[in-house]
């Protein structure tokens, strides 16, 4: 199962870049069933949301293909 989708996105309020990816639908339900406590960090239910801590988008771009690798990895 391959997550797909990712792009770098800006909250609201804030200067920081996010690392964003969408959670096919199957990965979704099978997460959905985990207890609470074993969902993944930075799960909202459709995607994934992670700080990249940076406003400068080169630095955000270089630091999203470690947490893209990490997040595979998991």
């Amino acid at each position: 199962m391959v997550l797909r989708m990712a792009s770098l996105t800006k909250r609201e309020g804030s200067d920081n870049w996010y690392y964003r990816r969408t959670i096919p639908a199957d990965v979704q339900r099978l997460l959905a069933r985990l207890p609470k406590s074993q969902w993944p960090a930075n799960w909202y239910k459709t995607h994934l949301s992670i700080s990249l801590r940076t406003p400068d988008r080169a630095a955000a771009k270089a630091k999203a293909a470690e947490v893209a690798a990490g997040v595979e990895r998991q």
